[in-house]
């Protein structure tokens, strides 16, 4: 059996369920985000997936191509920033942050920016 973590920053009165979900930007909170949109997308269970190459051998680039709509996931996998320059594939004219973040800028079929340490991007077409 686990001790109960009684004490310090992260004992239970300061880290716990009931505190997680009333904040929006707990852990709690991202993770049944990323849990909701993980079941919202279908292509991530049935679309065929690609590594790309993006220019970081620290970041993970994948994108998954099905019928239903591209998204190209991203992954830094460091506690540093990492820039990354990746060509989409094919027929990728648009893509918007999956999780509500700021749209990143497509020029000439590349995609172009920089991934906060051990950020994520999943990056598609809102529904």
């Amino acid at each position: 059996m686990q001790p109960v973590i009684e004490d310090g920053p992260f004992g239970f009165k300061n880290v716990n369920v009931e505190g997680q979900a009333e904040q929006s930007d707990s852990l709690l909170n991202f993770v049944k985000e990323l849990a909701h949109l993980r079941r919202e997308r279908i292509e991530i269970g049935g679309g065929l997936c690609n590594v790309l190459a993006c220019g970081s051998e620290h970041v993970l680039a994948h994108h998954y191509k099905s019928e239903h709509a591209p998204l190209v996931l991203l992954h830094n996998l460091t506690d540093r920033p990492q820039r990354i320059d990746l060509s989409l594939p094919a027929g990728v004219k648009s893509l918007d942050d999956l999780f509500g973040g700021e749209t990143p800028s497509l020029n000439g079929g590349r995609l172009t920016m920089e991934l906060e340490p051990y950020g994520l991007r999943w990056l598609g077409r809102r529904r």
